[in-house]
C-alpha cells in the first residue's frame, strides 16, 4: 500500500459528524464521538496493511519454532521442547522473545530480530506520516468538542492523542534487536489497547501476599498506568525500627508521567524509599515476610514484551524492611501486565494482590 492510498484512506478528517455525545458532567460517562471511532478504524487499517510485512515474517517465526519443536522432539530432547513450546504459547500473545538460554532458540530469535528491525525501519517513514495524519484529525476534534463544550468527551479524546504522540516518540528512536517496539502494530505493547483491555474488564488478580485484615479497597487509576514501584515508607515496630509500615504504587501513564497511587496503609512513618522500575521495565512480582501486615519486601521486575512481560529478562530490587521470620510469600504477575493493586488498608499493610491485564 503505497503513502497516497494511506492518506486517502485516512482523508477528509475534517468532515465530522454534527452532532457529539452532550457533556454529561460526570468524566466517567464519557463515551468516544463517532468522529474518532471513524478515525480510529482508518488508521488501523492503514497500519495494518502498512504492519503486514512483519506479521508475514512473525508467522514464519512460528513455522520455523514449531520445525525446531518437532525436531527436538523426534531426536528426545525433552528440555528442548518444554522451552519451545513455553516460547510458542508466550510469543502467540506477546510476540518473539529474545535472548533464550537455548541456544537454537537463541539464534531463531536473532535471525527474527534482525529481520524485524530491517522491515520496521524500511516501513517506518510511513507510518510516521499516518500517524502524524491522525494526531491532525484527534487534535481538530478536540478543539470542535472544547468549543462545543463538550469537555469531558475532549478529555477523553486528548488522551488518544497523548497514546499517538507517545507511539510517535518510540517509532522515531532507532529500532532495536528484541524491542517491544519493533512492530509497535503487531501483536507489541499498545496504550490503546491497553485501554481497551480494562474498558472490557479482561482483569485478573495474583495470589495474595501479606494477610492482615482491614478494609478491602482496588484501584485502578483513571488515567490508565502500568504499575512500575512503589513508594515504601518504613518506621518501628516490635522489636524492628526499620519495618515496612506503608506503600503507596507507582504507575507510568501514556505520557511518561508517573503517578502515586493511593497508600496501603495508615501507619506513621519516619523514612520513605521511591523503589522504581528502569525504563521498559513493570513491576512482576513481590517477595514479603509478613507479621500483622507486611514487614519486609523486595520487588521483581520483568521487561515490556507485547502485552505482557518477558520473565527471561527481569531483575529484582534490594530487600526493604528489617525483619526475621513471620510468613514468608510471593506473588507473580505471570508475565502479565500489572495495571491495579487490591488489598486490605489496616495500620499497616495487609494482604495484598496485584490486578492485571488478561489477554488470554
Amino acid at each position: 500500500m503505497t503513502f497516497p492510498a494511506i492518506s486517502l484512506c485516512l482523508g477528509v478528517l475534517a468532515v465530522f459528524p454534527p452532532l457529539f455525545a452532550q457533556n454529561t458532567g460526570d468524566p466517567s460517562e464519557a463515551t468516544l464521538p463517532p468522529a474518532v471511532e471513524v478515525l480510529d478504524l482508518r488508521y488501523a487499517t492503514a497500519m495494518s496493511e502498512l504492519d503486514q510485512p512483519l506479521a508475514d515474517l512473525r508467522q514464519s517465526y512460528f513455522r520455523k519454532v514449531e520445525e525446531l519443536k518437532t525436531e527436538r522432539q523426534a531426536q528426545g530432547d525433552l528440555a528442548g521442547v518444554l522451552v519451545l513450546q513455553d516460547e510458542l504459547k508466550l510469543a502467540e500473545s506477546t510476540g518473539p522473545g529474545s535472548g533464550s538460554r537455548y541456544q537454537p532458540l537463541a539464534d531463531l530469535q536473532k535471525i527474527y530480530h534482525e529481520h524485524a528491525v530491517k522491515t520496521a525501519d524500511r516501513i517506518k517513514p510511513q507510518r510516521l506520516r499516518v500517524e502524524e495524519t491522525y494526531q491532525t484529525g484527534l487534535a481538530a476534534i478536540v478543539a470542535a468538542l472544547t468549543r462545543e463544550g463538550n469537555i469531558d468527551e475532549a478529555l477523553l479524546c486528548q488522551q488518544h492523542l497523548e497514546a499517538s504522540k507517545l507511539r510517535m516518540k518510540q517509532w522515531q528512536s532507532p529500532s532495536t534487536v528484541g524491542s517491544a517496539n519493533v512492530a509497535p502494530a503487531t501483536g507489541s505493547f499498545s496504550w490503546l489497547n491497553l485501554q481497551k483491555g480494562i474498558e472490557e474488564g479482561r482483569l485478573a488478580r495474583t495470589t495474595p501476599v501479606g494477610g492482615a485484615a482491614g478494609d478491602v479497597d482496588l484501584e485502578i487509576p483513571k488515567e490508565s498506568g502500568l504499575l512500575v514501584g512503589f513508594e515504601i515508607s518504613l518506621g518501628p515496630f516490635g522489636k524492628s525500627q526499620n519495618t515496612v509500615r506503608k506503600i503507596a504504587p507507582l504507575y507510568r501513564t501514556a505520557s511518561g508521567k508517573v503517578i502515586e497511587g493511593k497508600a496501603r496503609a495508615n501507619a506513621a512513618t519516619d523514612q520513605k524509599k521511591r523503589e522504581i522500575a528502569k525504563d521498559g521495565y513493570v513491576v512482576a512480582g513481590i517477595t514479603t515476610h509478613s507479621e500483622a501486615g507486611i514487614r519486609k519486601m523486595k520487588v521483581r521486575y520483568e521487561a515490556i514484551r507485547g502485552m505482557g512481560t518477558n520473565p527471561g529478562d527481569s531483575y529484582e530490587s534490594e530487600w526493604y524492611g528489617e525483619w526475621e521470620g513471620g510468613r514468608v510469600a510471593t506473588l507473580s504477575t505471570e508475565g502479565r501486565l500489572p495495571i491495579g493493586i487490591e488489598g486490605a488498608i489496616g495500620i499497616g499493610v495487609g494482604e495484598t494482590k496485584l490486578v492485571v491485564l488478561d489477554v488470554k
